[in-house]
């Protein structure tokens, strides 16, 4: 017979699961065929028949199909089964001298010659070979293989091994470069805090030349109200004459004292450098709000702490408050009823400040309704019993009266 099979070699997946493997390859006798099994870290186990694999005979009519071979144990996922040819390099068929023609032994001779030759190929292929157009007179040698070391050509056109372990090299240039990039990164990161420490740098030049803009502001408005205090005018509330600020000193006790005049900025008074002989005294302070000038005493047409006394005889009338701020700045009064309507005042101070006590009785529950003029900047009003509903007034030049409420005893 002939045979027309070029296949040398099959190669198949492990799933788990499969078993049967088609072997399209030439053979004559199963113990021509070869079953390698490969796992998945590459170590290679050659499988015996029948003890892991069993293969059906050859077809004795057309060997060229082949047959089946089957696993015991199936491959698993991540091994290779490959089924090649192996075929003994002998000649065990007998040719006696005489007799008649064995034309079926001489034609499965040939068949078995041409099935070693394709053995022989398929091994080649998996084999280093040089160029055809290569310059070699003798075949390359190739030394003894030596651990951890790599093959390269020499001089003389042989194989040999390398002086150097090529992982160790490969690990060595590896780390070289991480110390590289680390490298450039450290200087990345210098470059970076250099231009950080020279916008810090800049940013404190530009806050000490800020600051020192701000003195010099600050300097020149202190300059600007000591000249503004040399002579400015006070209206008082209750009064249409206007007093005028000759001077400003402050005693040895601590008390700031103004010189003042009533006719006019011409006038004159005691010396104001002695505080001895200005007969008038006047307290500063400031608000939280704002700057708000207060006065604790004045000349003779206003007694003695008139501005600070509680006025406690204005009441509810009707279910209608109306409060009186313009001859006094502090007003006590019994919350006895329901305030269904706060008014607003007859008059309005234009500026400066007042506070108002509004004590619930012992019964509590009665509640307020504000008019138009006031302004709820913060605070609730509270109808306990006992609490004192403290409102604290700022008068503003449009009429408008911004209160904050806040409880006490």
């Amino acid at each position: 017979m002939t045979t027309d099979n070029q296949t040398l070699r099959r190669v198949y997946n492990g799933d788990d699961a499969t078993t049967n493997f088609p072997v399209t390859i030439f053979y004559t006798n199963v113990n021509q065929i070869e079953a390698v099994l490969r796992a998945s870290d590459g170590t290679e186990t050659v499988q015996v028949i029948n003890t892991h694999y069993t293969l059906t005979a050859p077809n004795p009519t057309d060997p060229d199909l082949g047959g089946t071979l089957t696993m015991i144990t199936p491959p698993a996922t991540g091994e290779t089964l490959i089924i090649t040819v192996s075929i003994p390099y002998t000649q065990d068929t007998p040719y006696p001298l005489g007799g008649t023609f064995p034309s079926t032994d001489v034609e499965n001779s040939l068949d078995r010659i041409i099935q070693i030759g394709r053995q022989l190929e398929e091994r080649i292929d998996r084999t280093l070979s040089v160029p055809a157009t290569a310059d070699v007179t003798t075949p390359p040698t190739v030394p003894t293989p030596t651990t951890g070391r790599a093959l390269v050509w020499a001089a003389d056109g042989n194989l040999e091994n390398s002086d150097q372990d090529p992982d160790e090299a490969a690990n060595a240039a590896a780390a070289s470069a991480a110390a590289a990039a680390t490298s450039a990164s450290n200087a990345a990161t210098s470059e970076t805090n250099a231009a950080s420490s020279a916008s810090a740098a800049q940013t404190a030049q530009t806050g000490a030349e800020t600051a020192e803009t701000g003195a010099e502001a600050a300097l020149a408005a202190a300059q600007a109200l000591v000249a503004a205090l040399d002579q400015f005018t006070i209206p008082v509330w209750s009064n249409t004459e206007d007093y005028v600020i000759n001077n400003v000193v402050e005693g040895s006790d601590g008390t700031i004292y103004i010189a003042t005049a009533a006719s006019g900025p011409s006038s004159t008074v005691a010396d104001p450098t002695d505080p001895g002989s200005i007969p008038t005294p006047w307290d500063f302070f400031v608000n939280h709000l704002g700057p708000t000038i207060m006065r604790t005493d004045t000349n003779a047409t206003l007694t003695a702490s008139f501005y600070i006394t509680a006025d406690t005889s204005q009441t509810i009338s009707s279910g209608v408050f109306t409060p009186n701020f313009l001859n006094r700045n502090q007003i006590e009064f019994t919350v006895d009823a329901t305030i269904t309507n706060f008014a607003n005042p007859a008059t309005t101070p234009p500026g400066g400040g007042a506070i108002i006590y509004a004590t619930q009785d012992g019964t509590g529950g009665h509640g307020i309704t504000f008019d138009s003029s006031y302004n709820i900047n913060s605070g609730t009003w509270s109808t306990t019993a006992g609490v004192v509903n403290q409102l604290r007034c700022l008068f503003q030049s449009n009429g408008t009266i911004n209160v904050d409420i806040v409880q006490g005893t």
